[in-house]
């Protein structure tokens, strides 16, 4: 998504590990459903946290967004990594 500030990628809860969070920890999807920071501890904005979230316990997101939903390549984000001029 272009703005005038950046570009920034939109967020993706699939678990493919290429393109998602298929390779985050449920510690790391945890932090950063609650305190908006990603696994290498820099801030998601505005994306992250989620309001929402915080009445879900950490099992439930879990396995929601980890565990439940099938993998699905972001092939836009994928393309973009390859070609970050468009």
């Amino acid at each position: 998504m272009k703005t005038p500030f950046d570009a920034f990628d939109s967020t993706t809860t699939t678990p493919d590990a290429a393109t998602g969070i298929g390779r985050w920890s449920d510690a790391d999807f945890v932090r950063a459903m609650r305190e908006g920071l990603a696994p290498g501890g820099h801030a998601y904005f505005p994306a992250f946290p989620y309001p929402s979230f915080a009445s879900r316990s950490d099992d439930d997101a879990i396995a929601l967004y980890l565990h439940a939903l099938p993998p699905v390549r972001n092939d836009a984000l994928a393309k973009r990594e390859q070609d970050p001029a468009e």
